[in-house]
């Protein structure tokens, strides 16, 4: 709801600048009345938009050179995977973070997930999945030990996995080391370092053999037990804990 209350500054913007702009032009009719030259409203126009945009803008602009390297560096990383992988491969993001509005512990680079989506075109990403429905798969994959997590990966079609490092707290080093024990070193590096990429697709055959689809399939589409009506105060919970 704060979210819909907050959006209506759209609305109210605009009219207000409606209401400004008939304002102005009744101030423009009477000046015109009292003998003004119409150059004085027009100058004070340009005066009071001159003030407006001092007062709006930022104290410090944007450092719109580097936003451009981040974006190039972005632009070549993920081009570069694209171009590695089969047509409509799948990417697994690292962290794993909610999607929309995750909490600073859960993304501190909040919607970082969507720059492999900005880059790309058949490339499909896992963030973006919605808090509540088809994410909530990707919760649960940190309660797996690493390898099989990895497995259960590629069983449900992930063909690899990137590591956003400014989204840990220590860059990334920790599962970064379990990858590179389990995988190997990472295939590909950003030019900035900001992600570390593996390539899983080495590992399809042997996961195929071993366990066919179904590593995938209780991954992403896992038993989840509902308490019904008359079991727990409220039906509508999911919470195990309930059983204790």
């Amino acid at each position: 709801e704060f979210r819909t209350w907050n959006r209506i500054v759209v609305y109210i913007g605009f009219f207000a600048l409606t209401g400004f702009a008939l304002l102005l032009d009744r101030v423009r009719q009477h000046a015109a009345s009292r003998g003004a030259p119409p150059v004085a409203v027009g100058v004070a126009t340009v005066v009071l938009l001159g003030v407006g945009i001092w007062d709006q803008a930022p104290a410090s602009p944007p450092d719109y050179d580097r936003a451009a390297e981040l974006y190039t560096s972005d632009a070549v990383f993920f081009g570069q995977i694209e171009a590695r992988l089969p047509a409509d491969s799948q990417i697994f993001a690292l962290p794993v973070v909610p999607y929309p509005e995750p909490t600073r512990r859960e993304g501190p680079g909040f919607y970082r997930g969507t720059i492999p989506i900005i880059h790309t075109e058949d490339l499909s990403s896992s963030y973006g999945g919605m808090k509540g429905r088809e994410w909530e798969w990707q919760r649960e994959l940190a309660r797996l030990p690493p390898e099989l997590a990895i497995d259960a990966l590629v069983s449900a079609g992930f063909d690899g996995i990137y590591v956003d490092r400014w989204n840990y707290a220590d860059g990334g080093n920790a599962v970064e080391g379990q990858l590179t024990e389990i995988v190997g070193p990472a295939t590909q590096v950003s030019g900035n370092g900001a992600f570390a990429f593996w390539d899983l697709t080495s590992r399809h055959a042997g996961v195929v053999a071993d366990h066919g689809g179904r590593l995938g399939a209780e991954l992403t589409r896992p038993v989840v037990a509902m308490l019904g009506e008359g079991f727990h105060p409220d039906p509508r919970s999911n919470d195990l804990q309930s059983f204790a």
